[in-house]
């Protein structure tokens, strides 16, 4: 009888010390969830301008007749057509972000373990 009590206060404690660590780990995930939404909206977001046209571009100042006066820009872009960009220049983007990406038809597995 003594064992089945030693046994079942064994079995309380443990459900007990769970419940406490579940309780305080519970602030530590609603704070990881709320920060992973936030992050999955900012990105969707930004996503969504890029592909509707509206990239950074330079601002520019006018005077009163027209002319330009200054600009104002933290990145200076200006929208250029693909078929505008040689076939050199995609090549050597596509070789900077991954100097492997003809090898590997799409997935790059030791790059995934690399990283």
């Amino acid at each position: 009888m003594t064992v089945i009590k030693s046994l079942a206060k064994i079995a309380l404690s443990t459900v007990l010390v769970g419940a406490l660590i579940a309780l305080a780990l519970a602030p530590f995930a609603g704070i990881s969830g709320v920060a992973i939404a936030r992050t999955n909206e900012t990105m969707q977001s930004d996503l969504q301008d890029l592909t509707a046209g509206n990239i950074p571009g330079v601002t520019t100042i006018k005077d009163a007749k027209g002319k330009d006066m200054a600009y104002i820009f933290s990145q200076r872009r200006h929208p250029v057509e693909s078929k505008k960009i040689s076939q050199a220049m995609k090549n050597a983007i596509v070789s900077i972000e991954d100097e492997r990406f003809y090898d590997h038809e799409g997935v790059d597995f030791q790059g995934n373990f690399r990283a």
